[in-house]
């Protein structure tokens, strides 16, 4: 059995939920962590770990959207609007429509602020 997980590991380049792994080793979820606590729980940990960096890179990633969106000097400032924004940002990256709400929301407000009330921190 140690093995068998063992083996989807290296076969797999992305880390399965502990669900999806006791389904093709055919047991359940309790069984595998009783017998085997320890790969349980790092099985668990790392997809947690992978789960946790992709939604941070796609925060990064709808932020970046929307400064380029704001900053672009080629679209006049009447058409850059935050429902705009929302809307071509989604059609452009595919994320999550909420995600790129909160990023275009505090992008938009960071802009509006005069200069001496920004830190850097605020925008990135």
């Amino acid at each position: 059995m140690k093995r068998l997980l063992l083996h989807l590991k290296k076969v797999r380049n992305t880390y399965p939920s502990l669900r999806s792994v006791v389904r093709e080793v055919g047991v359940t979820v309790g069984y595998l962590q009783y017998r085997f606590p320890i790969i349980a729980k790092r099985i668990a940990r790392e997809y947690v770990d992978m789960r946790e960096r992709k939604a941070f890179a796609d925060r990064r990633h709808a932020r970046a959207a929307a400064i380029a969106f704001f900053t672009d000097e080629k679209i006049d400032w009447s058409l850059k609007s935050r429902k705009r924004a929302l809307k071509v940002i989604r059609n452009k990256t595919k994320l999550a429509k909420n995600l790129i709400r909160t990023q275009v929301n505090d992008v938009y407000e960071a802009l509006q602020r005069p200069a001496c009330q920004q830190s850097p921190k605020e925008i990135y």
